[in-house]
Protein backbone atom coordinates (compact mmCIF):
# COMPACT_ATOMS: atom_id res chain seq x y z
CA UNK A 1 0.00 0.00 0.00
CA UNK A 2 2.99 1.63 0.14
CA UNK A 3 3.12 5.28 -2.20
CA UNK A 4 3.12 9.17 -1.97
CA UNK A 5 0.21 10.51 0.32
CA UNK A 6 -0.48 13.53 -1.84
CA UNK A 7 -1.27 11.18 -4.62
CA UNK A 8 -3.25 9.05 -2.75
CA UNK A 9 -6.96 10.25 -1.63
CA UNK A 10 -9.22 8.24 1.09
CA UNK A 11 -12.90 7.11 1.10
CA UNK A 12 -14.39 9.97 3.69
CA UNK A 13 -15.12 8.31 6.78
CA UNK A 14 -18.57 9.23 8.59
CA UNK A 15 -18.96 11.42 11.66
CA UNK A 16 -20.40 7.81 13.10
CA UNK A 17 -17.36 5.76 12.47
CA UNK A 18 -15.24 8.71 13.51
CA UNK A 19 -16.49 7.96 17.32
CA UNK A 20 -16.21 4.22 16.91
CA UNK A 21 -14.55 2.17 20.05
CA UNK A 22 -13.84 -1.33 20.27
CA UNK A 23 -14.70 -3.62 19.68
CA UNK A 24 -15.52 -1.20 16.29
CA UNK A 25 -12.55 -0.63 14.76
CA UNK A 26 -11.09 3.52 15.75
CA UNK A 27 -10.78 6.05 13.04
CA UNK A 28 -7.35 7.57 12.79
CA UNK A 29 -6.42 10.57 10.58
CA UNK A 30 -3.17 10.81 7.87
CA UNK A 31 -0.90 13.84 8.73
CA UNK A 32 -2.45 14.98 5.88
CA UNK A 33 -6.26 15.25 7.21
CA UNK A 34 -7.42 11.87 5.43
CA UNK A 35 -9.39 9.23 8.57
CA UNK A 36 -9.54 5.62 7.59
CA UNK A 37 -10.44 2.59 9.90
CA UNK A 38 -8.13 0.61 11.91
CA UNK A 39 -8.06 -2.70 13.95
CA UNK A 40 -5.65 -5.19 15.72
CA UNK A 41 -5.81 -7.51 18.55
CA UNK A 42 -8.50 -9.66 19.97
CA UNK A 43 -10.93 -6.54 21.55
CA UNK A 44 -11.94 -5.82 17.58
CA UNK A 45 -14.66 -7.47 15.93
CA UNK A 46 -12.55 -7.47 12.86
CA UNK A 47 -9.38 -9.28 14.49
CA UNK A 48 -9.02 -12.63 13.45
CA UNK A 49 -8.11 -13.18 17.15
CA UNK A 50 -11.75 -11.67 17.97
CA UNK A 51 -13.56 -14.54 19.82
CA UNK A 52 -16.97 -14.30 18.07
CA UNK A 53 -20.43 -14.96 19.97
CA UNK A 54 -20.92 -17.77 18.11
CA UNK A 55 -19.44 -20.21 17.28
CA UNK A 56 -17.98 -20.25 13.25
CA UNK A 57 -19.37 -23.44 11.95
CA UNK A 58 -17.68 -24.34 8.64
CA UNK A 59 -18.91 -27.74 7.32
CA UNK A 60 -20.34 -29.07 10.52
CA UNK A 61 -17.01 -28.43 12.73
CA UNK A 62 -17.21 -25.15 14.97
CA UNK A 63 -14.63 -22.58 15.76
CA UNK A 64 -13.91 -20.13 18.48
CA UNK A 65 -12.67 -17.62 16.05
CA UNK A 66 -11.39 -16.89 12.53
CA UNK A 67 -7.60 -17.43 13.60
CA UNK A 68 -8.88 -20.84 14.88
CA UNK A 69 -10.18 -21.96 11.34
CA UNK A 70 -6.97 -20.70 9.72
CA UNK A 71 -4.35 -22.44 11.82
CA UNK A 72 -6.77 -25.61 11.55
CA UNK A 73 -6.22 -25.61 7.81
CA UNK A 74 -3.21 -24.65 7.39
CA UNK A 75 -2.51 -27.54 9.48
CA UNK A 76 -4.43 -30.19 7.82
CA UNK A 77 -3.37 -28.94 4.10
CA UNK A 78 -0.09 -30.41 4.88
CA UNK A 79 -1.34 -33.23 7.21
CA UNK A 80 -0.29 -32.08 10.39
CA UNK A 81 -3.18 -33.94 12.13
CA UNK A 82 -2.10 -34.16 15.84
CA UNK A 83 -1.69 -30.60 15.32
CA UNK A 84 -4.50 -30.08 13.78
CA UNK A 85 -6.53 -31.54 16.97
CA UNK A 86 -4.14 -29.49 19.29
CA UNK A 87 -5.27 -26.26 17.40
CA UNK A 88 -9.25 -27.29 18.20
CA UNK A 89 -8.44 -27.95 22.00
CA UNK A 90 -7.93 -24.37 22.88
CA UNK A 91 -9.86 -21.29 22.34
CA UNK A 92 -6.52 -19.02 23.12
CA UNK A 93 -5.75 -17.06 19.93
CA UNK A 94 -2.42 -16.34 20.82
CA UNK A 95 -1.84 -20.09 21.42
CA UNK A 96 -3.59 -20.94 17.97
CA UNK A 97 -1.61 -18.59 16.44
CA UNK A 98 1.66 -19.86 17.88
CA UNK A 99 0.62 -23.48 16.84
CA UNK A 100 0.08 -22.53 13.39
CA UNK A 101 3.45 -20.55 12.99
CA UNK A 102 5.37 -22.02 10.48
CA UNK A 103 8.88 -22.72 12.51
CA UNK A 104 6.36 -24.63 15.32
CA UNK A 105 5.38 -27.12 11.96
CA UNK A 106 8.51 -27.37 10.85
CA UNK A 107 10.13 -27.82 14.73
CA UNK A 108 7.36 -30.85 15.34
CA UNK A 109 8.07 -32.91 12.28
CA UNK A 110 12.27 -32.70 12.77
CA UNK A 111 10.81 -33.76 16.43
CA UNK A 112 8.87 -37.14 14.89
CA UNK A 113 5.78 -34.91 16.61
CA UNK A 114 4.11 -35.39 12.75
CA UNK A 115 5.15 -38.79 11.49
CA UNK A 116 2.69 -38.36 7.96
CA UNK A 117 3.01 -34.79 7.54
CA UNK A 118 4.74 -33.08 4.20
CA UNK A 119 7.14 -30.61 4.24
CA UNK A 120 5.55 -26.91 5.18
CA UNK A 121 5.79 -25.09 1.54
CA UNK A 122 5.39 -21.10 2.00
CA UNK A 123 5.03 -21.18 -1.69
CA UNK A 124 2.17 -23.56 -2.07
CA UNK A 125 0.35 -22.35 1.15
CA UNK A 126 0.50 -18.44 -0.47
CA UNK A 127 -1.12 -20.05 -3.46
CA UNK A 128 -4.47 -21.03 -1.20
CA UNK A 129 -4.23 -18.59 1.95
CA UNK A 130 -6.41 -16.00 0.71
CA UNK A 131 -9.30 -18.31 -0.09
CA UNK A 132 -9.05 -19.75 2.90
CA UNK A 133 -9.09 -17.03 5.06
CA UNK A 134 -11.79 -15.25 2.49
CA UNK A 135 -14.23 -18.54 3.64
CA UNK A 136 -13.23 -18.34 7.37
CA UNK A 137 -14.20 -14.61 7.05
CA UNK A 138 -17.44 -14.65 5.11
CA UNK A 139 -18.73 -17.64 8.01
CA UNK A 140 -17.59 -14.90 10.76
CA UNK A 141 -19.91 -12.56 9.93
CA UNK A 142 -22.76 -14.03 7.98
CA UNK A 143 -23.01 -16.21 11.31
CA UNK A 144 -22.72 -13.16 13.88
CA UNK A 145 -25.31 -10.70 13.20
CA UNK A 146 -23.70 -8.00 15.21
CA UNK A 147 -19.96 -8.46 13.22
CA UNK A 148 -22.08 -8.14 9.96
CA UNK A 149 -23.84 -5.24 11.51
CA UNK A 150 -20.47 -3.61 12.50
CA UNK A 151 -18.94 -4.07 9.09
CA UNK A 152 -21.96 -2.89 6.91
CA UNK A 153 -21.84 0.42 9.62
CA UNK A 154 -18.12 1.32 8.50
CA UNK A 155 -19.28 2.25 4.71
CA UNK A 156 -16.87 2.94 2.32
CA UNK A 157 -14.01 3.79 4.63
CA UNK A 158 -11.03 1.92 3.78
CA UNK A 159 -10.74 -0.54 6.45
CA UNK A 160 -6.73 -0.96 7.83
CA UNK A 161 -4.85 -4.10 10.05
CA UNK A 162 -2.53 -2.04 12.10
CA UNK A 163 -0.22 -5.00 12.47
CA UNK A 164 4.02 -3.76 12.90
CA UNK A 165 5.45 -7.08 12.05
CA UNK A 166 2.86 -8.77 9.37
CA UNK A 167 3.62 -7.46 5.91
CA UNK A 168 0.57 -9.59 4.21
CA UNK A 169 -2.57 -9.09 6.23
CA UNK A 170 -1.77 -6.18 7.57
CA UNK A 171 0.14 -2.66 6.61
CA UNK A 172 3.44 -2.70 8.68
CA UNK A 173 2.53 0.22 11.51
CA UNK A 174 1.47 -0.10 14.73
CA UNK A 175 -2.26 1.05 15.76
CA UNK A 176 -0.17 3.50 18.16
CA UNK A 177 2.24 4.61 16.84
CA UNK A 178 3.00 8.10 15.31
CA UNK A 179 3.80 6.63 11.60
CA UNK A 180 0.78 5.31 11.07
CA UNK A 181 -0.60 8.35 10.23
CA UNK A 182 1.74 8.81 7.13
CA UNK A 183 0.59 6.67 4.61
CA UNK A 184 4.53 6.37 2.73
CA UNK A 185 5.05 4.54 6.01
CA UNK A 186 2.30 1.57 5.16
CA UNK A 187 4.95 -0.98 3.87
CA UNK A 188 2.07 -3.77 3.96
CA UNK A 189 -0.23 -4.89 1.86
CA UNK A 190 -2.84 -4.87 4.29
CA UNK A 191 -4.54 -8.05 2.80
CA UNK A 192 -7.03 -8.47 5.78
CA UNK A 193 -8.47 -4.74 5.27
CA UNK A 194 -8.83 -5.88 1.57
CA UNK A 195 -10.43 -8.66 2.38
CA UNK A 196 -12.84 -7.34 4.51
CA UNK A 197 -13.54 -4.22 2.29
CA UNK A 198 -14.75 -7.16 -0.48
CA UNK A 199 -17.43 -8.96 1.89
CA UNK A 200 -17.99 -5.56 2.93
CA UNK A 201 -19.32 -4.58 -0.53
CA UNK A 202 -20.98 -8.01 -1.24
CA UNK A 203 -22.72 -7.64 1.99
CA UNK A 204 -23.79 -4.43 1.03
CA UNK A 205 -25.26 -5.63 -2.47
CA UNK A 206 -26.95 -8.27 -0.53
CA UNK A 207 -28.67 -5.76 1.51
CA UNK A 208 -29.53 -3.47 -1.16
CA UNK A 209 -31.19 -6.70 -2.81
CA UNK A 210 -32.96 -7.68 0.37
CA UNK A 211 -31.20 -11.05 0.44
CA UNK A 212 -29.99 -10.90 4.10
CA UNK A 213 -32.78 -9.41 6.26
CA UNK A 214 -31.28 -8.79 9.97
CA UNK A 215 -34.31 -9.53 12.64
CA UNK A 216 -34.40 -7.47 15.41
CA UNK A 217 -34.99 -10.23 18.04
CA UNK A 218 -31.73 -11.93 16.36
CA UNK A 219 -29.91 -9.08 16.93
CA UNK A 220 -30.80 -8.19 20.24
CA UNK A 221 -29.88 -12.13 20.92
CA UNK A 222 -26.61 -11.89 19.74
CA UNK A 223 -24.23 -9.70 22.11
CA UNK A 224 -20.87 -9.29 22.33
Amino acid sequence: MKGNSDNVFLPPVSNKCKNFTPPYPICLTTACGQDFLCFFTKKFGFSNHFLTPKPIKIDGVEYCCSEQFYMYMKAMYFDYRSLAEEIMLTNDPSTIKKLGNADTMRQRQANGAELKCRDFDHDKWRKVKRNVMLTGLRAKFEQNVQLFNMLIETENALLIEASQTDLFWGIGCSLNGEEIKSIDNWRGSNQMGILLMKLRTEFQYRCRANEYVIKKEEYEDDCF
